[in-house]
C-alpha cells in the first residue's frame, strides 16, 4: 500500500517517489552546485562526500521504518562508493527492509544516477532515539588527573612510573566538581 499523499515529505529529498511504511521507499535528490561541500571538497573537481550520500540513505530509511518513531543511525556495513556524484547530478535512493527487531530495523540501500549505480549499503541499522540521557556511572576527576586505568599503576623498564596521557571526555549532563576546575588551573599546585 503506497503512502496516498501526492508528495510526502521527508527531509533533504526534492521529491519521494514511492513510499510503503514498512517495505521500500524511492526518493529523488538534486545535488546543487551551491551546496557548501563543494567548496572544499573538491575545489577543482567538486564530488558529493560520501557520507552526505550515506546520510540521504539513512533519511530515506528512517521514513520507510516508521514516522511512529524517532529513529538514529546505529551502524552501516558493507558500503561501496562506486562513481563520483557531483553538481548538477540528480540521485535515485531506494531503500528496502530486510530485516525487523524489536530493537531496530534493518535496511538496504542504492543510489543511482542516470540509472548507474553510484552507492550502495548492504546494511543500514536503525535503532529508536532514546527520551532519556543515562549519563555515565564514572565519578568525575580533574582535568589534568591521568585516568584510572592498568597503565597509571604499570612501571616502566626504569623502575618510574608510566602515567596514562588517556583523558576522558565529559558527556553531556556531566560537570565537574569546582576543586577540579581550580586544579585545572593550575595543576602544578598540589591540592591538599
Amino acid at each position: 500500500m503506497t503512502t496516498s499523499l501526492a508528495t510526502p515529505v521527508v527531509l533533504g529529498f526534492d521529491r519521494v517517489v514511492e513510499l510503503v511504511p514498512g517495505e521500500r521507499g524511492v526518493g529523488i535528490r538534486n545535488v546543487p552546485a551551491t551546496l557548501p561541500a563543494f567548496d572544499h571538497h573538491f575545489p577543482r573537481h567538486p564530488v558529493l562526500p560520501g557520507v552526505l550520500l550515506l546520510e540521504s540513505m539513512a533519511t530515506l530509511g528512517k521514513a520507510v521504518a516508521g514516522s511512529g518513531t524517532d529513529w538514529r543511525l546505529k551502524g552501516v556495513r558493507g558500503v561501496r562508493f562506486k562513481h563520483f556524484v557531483g553538481p548538477g547530478d540528480q540521485v535515485e535512493i531506494t531503500v528496502e527492509v530486510i530485516g525487523r527487531t524489536e530493537n531496530g530495523t534493518d535496511v538496504r540501500a542504492t543510489a543511482k544516477v542516470e540509472g548507474r549505480v553510484v552507492a550502495a549499503a548492504r546494511v543500514l541499522t536503525l535503532v529508536p532515539r532514546q527520551a532519556t540521557f543515562a549519563p555515565s556511572r564514572r565519578p568525575a576527576r580533574a582535568l589534568g588527573a591521568p585516568a584510572e586505568s592498568p597503565s597509571t599503576s604499570s612501571t616502566s623498564a626504569s623502575g618510574r612510573h608510566a602515567e596514562s596521557t588517556h583523558r576522558t571526555p565529559l558527556l553531556e549532563g556531566q560537570t565537574l566538581p569546582d576543586a577540579a576546575l581550580v586544579s585545572a588551573e593550575k595543576p602544578w599546585e598540589g591540592t591538599a
